[in-house]
């Protein structure tokens, strides 16, 4: 049985540069959720917002390096 644990936490929009987040600039606070589809070779992960919008996904190697990286992407 894989267990995930989950860990809410909030971000400036305007730190979170990327293309799939939009950037703005008054420094606003939104809550985010991060989540993980687990495979043998590859995790999916995905950061949604309090609105269940897709911030962001990606997929990394289940090694640890791509855990580190995916830990690193999310937050």
């Amino acid at each position: 049985m894989t267990v995930l644990s989950v860990h809410s936490f909030r971000q400036s929009v305007s730190e979170t540069a990327g293309k799939d987040i939009p950037v703005t600039k008054s420094k606003q606070t939104i809550p985010v959720v991060g989540g993980v589809d687990t495979h043998k070779d590859l995790h999916v992960a995905a950061v949604v917002d309090d609105n269940d919008q897709v911030l962001g996904t990606q997929s990394f190697a289940t090694t640890r390096q791509g855990y580190k990286l995916m830990l690193t992407w999310m937050r």
